[in-house]
């Protein structure tokens, strides 16, 4: 018991099996953020010249979020 492990996840790719479906998946998500019913949080806007940075925020959890590389 003591080495009992799980691998917990998922995917979408059962439903969103089409081209045409994800298309529409997308739109229909885009579209709610655009008209404010879905929020994104973004946690940090870090220069692409600053990638490592990123990454160790990634690599901390210290962020919730997502984090955005500005080119």
């Amino acid at each position: 018991m003591d080495r009992s492990l799980s691998l917990v996840g998922g995917d979408l790719w059962s439903w969103l099996n089409s081209a045409d479906e994800r298309r529409a998946r997308t739109a229909r998500l885009l579209d709610a953020v655009v008209q404010g019913q879905l929020q994104v949080r973004i946690a940090a806007r870090i220069p692409l010249a600053e990638g490592r940075r990123a990454h160790e925020l990634l690599e901390s959890r210290g962020v919730i979020g997502k984090i955005i590389l500005i080119p």
